[in-house]
């Protein structure tokens, strides 16, 4: 019948909301630490991101040690796949750096980016990763990104 069918939306409904983490994007954008670890120094998504709100942004070029202080302050860290992860010789790059920062912190939130289409869809990295994307995705996809990593 439907109001049968109309109660098991609600329920669904009710289900989706109580199951969702409650994410307030104004509250993020004050609070989290959000970190570009990219040897792009023209990177411009970090400054977009500061001017959409996202105040605690900033970029490094690379990571010499997972005890170093952007690292260990860092809620999200958005780390590209190529050029990085030199400094502690990963031989995956981006991709072992990722996988590091995840093992030693599980709590933060890891998303790789990449401009390479291509590349390794297997890596471990990308499985434990909290969200991933391309390089060249627009502004909001990053901020979605964001969002949907909290939400994990």
């Amino acid at each position: 019948s439907q109001s049968q069918s109309q109660s098991q939306r609600q329920n669904i409904l009710i289900n989706i909301q109580s199951n969702a983490k409650k994410i307030n994007p104004d509250e993020a954008k004050k609070k989290l630490n959000i970190l570009f670890i990219d040897d792009d120094k023209d990177l411009k998504i970090s400054k977009i991101l500061k001017k959409m709100g996202w105040i605690n942004t900033s970029r490094i070029s690379d990571v010499s040690n997972l005890e170093q202080a952007q690292v260990t302050k860092a809620d999200i860290l958005f780390v590209d796949i190529q050029g990085v992860g030199k400094s502690m010789q990963f031989s995956d790059e981006g991709l072992g750096l990722a996988l590091a920062i995840k093992g030693r912190y599980p709590e933060k939130r890891i998303i790789i980016y990449s401009s390479q289409e291509d590349g390794k869809r297997f890596h471990d990295a990308l499985r434990r990763a909290d969200y991933s994307l391309s390089k060249t995705s627009e502004p909001i996809r990053f901020e979605e990104a964001i969002l949907n990593a909290l939400s994990k």
